[in-house]
């Protein structure tokens, strides 16, 4: 990989975090990527991540599961070339 991966968490109350992976953090498909929210409120409303990356040569991935249940407010979708797709059967794992 020739560029890391930046992501990006926003709250609903206009509080963000974003941190910055570099490939070698991140190879080898680990387990869990730790991204610690200190000094962010994050406690309740809904938050949008952003995972993106300037990489030419790679791609990173997420683990997306089947959703059984879909809220209004819940959108899962990948934007490629400007162009944003939605997968409203899809949800991204992650452990709080």
């Amino acid at each position: 990989m020739n560029s890391s991966l930046v992501i990006d968490v926003r709250f609903a109350d206009g509080s963000h975090k974003s941190m910055s992976y570099q490939p070698s953090d991140v190879s080898g498909a680990p387990e869990v990527v730790d991204f610690p929210l200190d000094g962010v409120n994050a406690r309740g409303g809904h938050a949008t991540i952003t995972l993106s990356t300037a990489a030419t040569n790679g791609c990173y991935g997420v683990l997306v599961t089947p959703r059984p249940d879909r809220a209004a407010s819940d959108t899962y979708s990948v934007v490629r070339n400007g162009t944003r797709t939605e997968a409203p059967a899809a949800r991204l794992c992650l452990n709080s």
